[in-house]
């Protein structure tokens, strides 16, 4: 979330402290949008059409953690 520039770490008196930023709010009321509902569900088909028994967590921890430099891995074969 920090790197997305949604919260940001903050001294306070007893520790550190997340708070979000000015995109904090619309990202929220983004992800409880109807359209992205219905992208999760077609998502979700296309997952489940393309590449059944896929672990997509973990593909999509690989992508996100991955180097930038990295290439990305291969396409899902469509059978």
């Amino acid at each position: 979330m920090i790197r997305a520039e949604l919260a940001r770490l903050e001294p306070a008196d007893d520790g550190l402290v997340y708070r979000t930023t000015e995109r904090g709010p619309a990202f929220v009321e983004l992800l409880e949008a109807p359209y992205v509902e219905r992208l999760r569900e077609r998502a979700e088909w296309a997952v489940h059409q393309y590449a059944p028994g896929a672990d997509v967590r973990a593909a999509t921890r690989a992508l996100l953690n991955r180097p930038a430099e990295t290439p990305l891995p291969p396409e899902v074969p469509r059978g």
